[in-house]
């Protein structure tokens, strides 16, 4: 139900993953329109973020 929900809002799931130093890396699942999108609410839920990047690249 929830695959369907989000086909009817436009939305895409984007695993991505925050980057903060060189050992520091948090995994995080967002719903958004694009993965540009997805790059900006991260980066304003984490401004100290030195790096957002997909984690799931190949999908």
């Amino acid at each position: 139900m929830r695959n369907n929900n989000m086909k009817q809002e436009g939305l895409n799931e984007y695993v991505c993953k925050v980057h903060f130093s060189r050992y520091d890396t948090i995994r995080e699942t967002i719903r958004a329109k694009t993965f540009e999108n997805a790059v900006v609410y991260m980066k304003e839920q984490f401004p100290e973020a030195t790096d957002v990047c997909e984690a799931d690249h190949w999908r």
